[in-house]
Formats: C-alpha cells, sequence, structure tokens
C-alpha cells in the first residue's frame, strides 16, 4: 500500500505551507533569500517508468517547492494523501513501485508567499513497461538445493543443480515471465547422482558438466545419456564451454581439460537415441599456468575466457595455448559476455571489467552496486544483464562504465543466467527468475 501520510493528513500539510510561507517573507525582510518566480503552473511535466521505479522530472525555478500526488489507477487528486511526496526537486526517483501496475502522478507548484497553483494533467506510467530484461517475473522455487547453470537451445531451456538435478522449460511469448513451467528430465543414466556445476548448448546437443568430472548429454533435453568423463574425482566447480570444435572445463588449481573427439554434426544422429558422435575420446589436461581456481570459461567472439580467484583471466584460441591477461582487479571474477564490441566480466563486491579486444582490461569505476555479480549475458534486445548476490541484478545496452543501472529479482543468489527475448537466471534454493 502506497502510504506516506493518512487522510487527516490535512492540517499537517496546511501547516507546513504556513510555516514555510512565513520563513519566506522573514528572509525577505531581513534581505536574504533567493530570486524566486511568481508563476505557479508547472510545465515539462513528465513521467518515465523504470524497474519497480519512476523518474519524475519538470521544469522548476528557484524560491518554489514542488508537491507530487501519485496512486495506483488511471487517476489521482490533491485528496489523495496515501501517495505524497513534499518538497521534491526534478530529477525525483520514486521507488519501490510494483511493476506491471499502473500508477496515476500530479505535481503542484507553491510559491515562496505560500501561494498553490494549480496541479498538472494527470500523467500515467506503469514501471517495468519499458522491457529488455526490466520486468522480472519470479518463480516458483524448484525442489532442489541450489540450480548452478542454465543454457538455452532452440526454443528449450535447460537448468542443473545439485544432486544430479535437471529440469527444462520452453520460451514462451504469451505465458508470465516468457516461459514455461519448468519440468524434469525424465531418463537419467542408472545411478547417476553427481552435482552438476554447468550446462551449455553446443549447437545440437546439451552438455552437462558434474562436479566430479562426469559428462552428460542430451539432444532434446529430456534424456540424458554418460559420455567420457573428464578425469574421476577431478574438482571441477568450474564450467564447460564448447566452440572451434573443441569441448573446454575448467576447475580448481588452474585445471583446464580439452575434448575435440565429439563432432556433434546436426542430423547425423538421433540425439534422443544414440550419443555416438558427442565426446567419446579421452580429455588431455592441458597447462594454464595458474594455481588459482577457474570458475567459468566461456566461447565468446571465436575465443575461450576462463575466469577465476583473486582476479585471474586467461584466454585462449584453441583451449591449448592460453595468455594470462592483467583485468586490474583481485575480487574474484565469475563470468564474461561479449556484445556491442564490448567484453564484460563481472565479479565479488559488484566488480565490472571491460575490454576492447580481450587482452586489455579496464576495471570500472561506476558499478551502481557492491553485490557479488556471478554471471552475465549479452541477449534480449542486445542488453548486458548481469546477475548475482541476493538477486541483484544490473543491465546496460553498451557495457560502458556509467552505463549501468541496478534492478533486482528477487532475494535468491542467481549464479547464472542465459536468455535471448527472455532472460532467465537460476540459483540458491532452486530460485528460477525469468525477465523482458
Amino acid at each position: 500500500m502506497l502510504k506516506q501520510c493518512s487522510n487527516n493528513g490535512g492540517p499537517v500539510i496546511r501547516y507546513l505551507r504556513a510555516s514555510v510561507a512565513i520563513l519566506s517573507l522573514l528572509l525577505a525582510a531581513c534581505g536574504g533569500g533567493s530570486s524566486t518566480s511568481n508563476s505557479t503552473t508547472v510545465t515539462n511535466f513528465s513521467v518515465t517508468p523504470g524497474d519497480t521505479q519512476v523518474v519524475i522530472s519538470w521544469d522548476s525555478h528557484p524560491g518554489q517547492y514542488y508537491d507530487l500526488y501519485y496512486k495506483v489507477g488511471s487517476n489521482v487528486s490533491q485528496s489523495d494523501f496515501e501517495g505524497l511526496k513534499l518538497s521534491i526537486t526534478s530529477p525525483y526517483t520514486l521507488i519501490n513501485l510494483t511493476n506491471q501496475t499502473q500508477y496515476a502522478f500530479i505535481l503542484t507548484a507553491t510559491n515562496s508567499g505560500g501561494v498553490a497553483g494549480p496541479p498538472t494533467a494527470v500523467v500515467t506510467a506503469t514501471p517495468g513497461s519499458t522491457g529488455t530484461g526490466l520486468s522480472w517475473t519470479i518463480n516458483s522455487p524448484l525442489a532442489v538445493n541450489a540450480l548452478r547453470g542454465v543454457a538455452s537451445g532452440g526454443n528449450t531451456l535447460v537448468t542443473v543443480g545439485t544432486s544430479a538435478a535437471i529440469y527444462s522449460a520452453q520460451y514462451s511469448p504469451t505465458s508470465t515471465g516468457g516461459i514455461t513451467n519448468w519440468g524434469p528430465a525424465i531418463t537419467l543414466p542408472s545411478g547417476f547422482a553427481s552435482t552438476l556445476t554447468s550446462v551449455i548448448f553446443d549447437g545440437t546437443y546439451f552438455v552437462a558438466l558434474g562436479f566430479d568430472g562426469s559428462i552428460i548429454t542430451s539432444g532434446d533435453s529430456v534424456t540424458w545419456k554418460t559420455a567420457t568423463a573428464v578425469n574421476a574425482g577431478q574438482n571441477l566447480n568450474g564450467s564447460i564451454a564448447y566452440g572451434n570444435g573443441t569441448y573446454v572445463v575448467v576447475g580448481a588449481g588452474g585445471y583446464i581439460a580439452t575434448n575435440t573427439s565429439g563432432s556433434s554434426n546436426p542430423g547425423t544422429t538421433n540425439p534422443s537415441s544414440t550419443i555416438s558422435e558427442i565426446i567419446t575420446g579421452a580429455w588431455a589436461p592441458q597447462t594454464s599456468g595458474t594455481i588459482r581456481d577457474l570458475y567459468s570459461v566461456a566461447f565468446v567472439n571465436g575465443d575461450f575466457i576462463a575466469l577465476g580467484q583473486q582476479g585471474a583471466m586467461l584466454t585462449s584460441h584453441d583451449g591449448v595455448s592460453w595468455t594470462a591477461r592483467n583485468t586490474g582487479t583481485t575480487n574474484d571474477l565469475w563470468q564474461v559476455a561479449y556484445g556491442a564490441g564490448t567484453y564484460v566480466a563481472v565479479g565479488n563486491s559488484g566488480t565490472i571489467i571491460s575490454s576492447a579486444d580481450s587482452a586489455t582490461w579496464t576495471k570500472q569505476a561506476n558499478s551502481p552496486t557492491t553485490k557479488a555479480l556471478y554471471a552475465i549475458h549479452f541477449g534480449g534486445n542486445d542488453t548486458f544483464v548481469a546477475a548475482g548476490e541476493a538477486g541483484t541484478i544490473v543491465y546496460s545496452t553498451s557495457g560502458a562504465d556509467g552505463s549501468w543501472t541496478l534492478s533486482s529479482a528477487g532475494t535468491s543468489d542467481l549464479y547464472d543466467i542465459t536468455g535471448g527475448g527472455t532472460f532467465v537466471a537460476v540459483g540458491a534454493a532452486g530460485a528460477t527468475v525469468s525477465g523482458r
């Protein structure tokens, strides 16, 4: 409920008005105060919607104060005290509104003599209506301790997590949040129980990586089969990527391994019945040059980029030869994305770093949050969206320093994000959220 003061607040407001008027007269008598404008008609009043907020702006004048009246619906008047902000300045950001809900707004101006002018015409706005990852739907949590990864292939989404949890959903332009309900995988390899830390779509198959190095694959997101494991017992609390005909996995202690045995050619097999062409050969460990834990690897703009502990970053074109990069930060880095001609990586304490070439990186000085950012994706209507601690969301169309807008999607930590027209993020306690 919008409640700033009760309906019996009229006398209080009149008292405030009288006090301001008396003070203004005293200042004028003493030769003090600023120049004033006698006009009390508000001009160029506008309301711009955002995520759970609106930005109010108008032409302001010295010596005047402005009061905002607002409420849910299509109309509001000066008798509506439940939504009232006194003596605001332009531009003014009104927060804690409800997305996809229409609000009505008027503004009044009062001069230094206490004379109030007419209210503006009513302006309506709907927070979250500007689209592209701004309006988030918090779905019912799935029955799993944590969801660690999510991937999209065609119109299908797959998310994976602890205790061999696998769920899939379909994009839906008519469903709330842009996706259908999540459903569990029907068939898993016999006895498979590994925690799954990452999932990708390689163009034909979904490929999921287990904490113990196990690999499972599916062509339809429902039936899953075992492929060649990486290294029994290897701590692979990292991720898997695919590009240039090569699969790459990363993990603790700077571990990197590659596999080129899976051709994954569309149409050469029946994905739901056989996995004869994907990851059949042994994995080859590679020299990373670091002992820091690596948390993720991604294939972006033709190269692999691995990120990890204390600002670690490695890049490679083939997954075999790796080059360490100076990231300008000692904060842990979690994920990287590429779009709008820019590479952007995110990490702990709201860290955002960017690069034009993936070799020279700059730490951005104007991150809108100090919360950890665990995931980033470029998609939707050409927008970077990063997700992280306690449901934190930041987004930007350019990825440039100072261009990020802070938002939120629930209160659960979010560990991975994907999406096309709809962004989908997953995380702690089975959390799934979708934004568009």
